[in-house]
């Protein structure tokens, strides 16, 4: 969260937890394997690795938005 926050290209593995996250806004997703994050850094180097295009104060309204519902039931 800190690098995409800072406006650093991330890399995840395709795996559960931050796949919706990286899909959502643009994230660079590489098979969960050694050749994936192989791949992943060779991308990254050549530049081909995007900035997540995330608009953190509506993300943080939905979140809170989201919280404030499970409270009130």
């Amino acid at each position: 969260q800190e690098a995409y926050s800072l406006g650093i290209p991330v890399v995840s593995t395709d795996i559960e937890g931050p796949r919706s996250l990286m899909e959502q806004y643009d994230g660079y997703l590489c098979p969960d394997s050694e050749e994936g994050l192989y791949s992943a850094m060779l991308a990254f180097t050549r530049g081909e690795v995007p900035v997540m295009n995330i608009d953190y104060a509506q993300r943080n309204a939905n979140v809170l938005a989201r919280f404030e519902a499970i409270l009130s039931d």
